[in-house]
């Protein structure tokens, strides 16, 4: 079982709240135990939360610490990677440009970056700047996303050239699968159509106008003293400060930092209906609403779920949308490796929940936030925080099985192996590039020539399987490598699969198609 963190440290607001507590459906106190209580029960370091409402940041509060080898404190104004709420500005981005006469939702990619492809011809031609923010393209859920996770060196034009290589699962616009690769080929539309790089347009046209002083594009841009939030994963029972995701790979997919105080104006202007503080817009309460509008269902039961009576769950343009107690909810969240964070809006009570947190677990986010929406809606729901902590101990309690599992038949495997030189070579995947299996002294190595963390020892599991342990023991992701073999008793090809069911789907590796080279 996972180590907890005692001494959780609890930091209170510099700027913020400007209601007096009275003024709020919830007590600070409640609040602060809800918070302690998740950050023991989750392991998680540093939380900062923020509400908006009316178009004020009506509370803010930091707890905990960004940085448990530094002891920093978390505050509202410390910076933190908020991953794929990018993807609400880069939609933003292309609204602009749209209220500007320069796009349409409807233009065919090919028409602004010639050279997108997909698998298909058809869908190539098909293809439109409102299926490159809707999730439905027909590819699976986080295809390719090893060319932007984790540690790799991927160009922008090197992802649009990657797509043509990539294989459907389903029909094209028939179902929803979460992707990242897309909004980088929609960023790079916004570069092409402004005539400057996405990071530029974000931080020129959204950042400054904003007054998002803190807020970078890229991390990259952040200043070496900048007060940010560090990553945390949990390695063998304690919790370790990971490696920052580098900005560019990902950029209009997930590449922004902010800090929580300078987000709430971004919550603010999307309450607002796209206008500033000033009443100057933004983006036109036209394109306001199509971003709001329900394009790709999200499946599942539709018959009151609860505990809000869900009817419908959908993505629009860089939003998910729902109903909670017949409310519109619209939100999203965001994942890098060792941090997660969320945004729920309420429109119709314009409200803005936001929760940022530095590990990687969701639950902390989930129940904190849900305990604050509830105290909006005036509805009681119970302790969240108990009841995620059910949930969590039992997805646990899965996930260890299987690993465990795993170790033991590997360590106890009878079939043998074949002699190490006979899987050697180099395994190449079109749009990945190559893996490296090497033998030294009997023992197999396997080495991504993309991705400097992706390297690690093979332990023999069953037959022409192994299990590859990364090196980097903070990935999570350690993976099944079975090889295939021809008639000529030479390795074909090796097929990759993640040990433990709590793997990132971002690097799974399931979509790897990875054939010897023959030298």
């Amino acid at each position: 079982m996972r180590q907890t963190i005692l001494g959780v440290v609890f930091v209170a607001a510099l700027s913020v709240p400007s209601h007096a507590d009275d003024a709020l459906p919830f007590k600070e106190a409640d609040l602060d135990a809800s918070v302690a209580a998740a950050m023991q029960a989750f392991e998680t370091p540093g939380v900062s939360v923020g509400v908006v409402k009316d178009g004020k940041l009506v509370f803010s509060k930091g707890y905990g610490i960004a940085n448990v080898e530094t002891g920093a404190p978390v505050t509202p104004d410390t910076i933190f990677g908020i991953a794929s709420h990018t993807k609400a500005y880069t939609a933003a981005a292309l609204a602009m440009l749209i209220d500007e006469g320069k796009l349409s939702w409807n233009d065919r990619v090919i028409d602004h970056i010639p050279e997108f492809r997909m698998s298909d011809a058809w869908v190539t031609r098909e293809f439109t700047i409102k299926d490159l923010l809707t999730h439905r393209s027909g590819l699976d859920l986080g295809a390719g996303d090893l060319l932007i996770f984790p540690e790799v060196e991927t160009s922008r034009q090197e992802i649009i050239m990657a797509m043509r290589h990539l294989k459907p699962v389903s029909s094209f616009r028939d179902k929803f699968d979460y992707d990242n690769l897309l909004y980088i080929i929609a960023g790079e539309v916004v570069g092409r159509v402004s005539g400057m790089p996405w990071e530029e347009f974000i931080e020129k046209r959204i950042f400054a106008p904003l007054q998002m002083d803190s807020c970078r594009a890229l991390p990259e841009g952040l200043s070496a003293d900048a007060p940010r939030a560090y990553p945390h994963m949990t390695v063998d029972g304690k919790l370790t400060v990971t490696k920052f995701d580098k900005g560019d790979p990902t950029t209009a997919a997930g590449s922004i930092n902010c800090s929580l105080t300078d987000h709430a104006k971004w919550v603010a202007v999307q309450l607002n209906g796209g206008k500033m503080a000033d009443g100057t817009p933004l983006f036109s309460e036209a394109r306001h609403k199509e971003m709001w509008t329900p394009i790709t269902p999200l499946g599942g039961d539709a018959f009151g779920r609860p505990p809000y009576n869900t009817h419908f769950k959908s993505y629009g343009l860089g939003w998910f949308l729902d109903d909670m107690n017949g409310q519109l909810h619209v939100y999203h969240s965001g994942g890098l490796i060792g941090m997660v964070t969320y945004t729920n809006l309420l429109p119709e009570e314009s409200l803005g929940v936001i929760v940022f947190t530095n590990n990687m677990n969701g639950y902390t986010m989930r129940s904190l936030t849900n305990e604050l929406l509830d105290a909006y809606l005036g509805v009681d729901n119970g302790d969240w925080v108990e009841q995620s902590k059910k949930d969590y101990a039992e997805r646990l309690a899965n996930a260890d099985k299987v690993v465990a599992e795993a170790k033991a038949a590997a360590s106890g495997a009878k079939s043998k192996a074949q002699k190490a030189d006979a899987y050697t070579g180099t395994y190449r995947d079109a749009w990945y590039g190559d893996m490296v299996v090497t033998a030294e002294k009997g023992k197999l190595r396997m080495t991504s020539k993309r991705s400097a963390q992706l390297k690690g020892d093979m332990v023999h599991f069953n037959r022409d399987t192994f299990i590859v342990r990364w090196d980097d023991r903070t990935l999570d992701a350690d993976a099944y490598a079975t090889f295939q073999f021809g008639p000529d008793g030479k390795p074909t090809k090796v097929e990759m699969k993640p040990v433990s069911p709590l793997t990132d789907f971002s690097f799974d590796f399931q979509h790897l198609d990875l054939q010897r080279v023959q030298e």
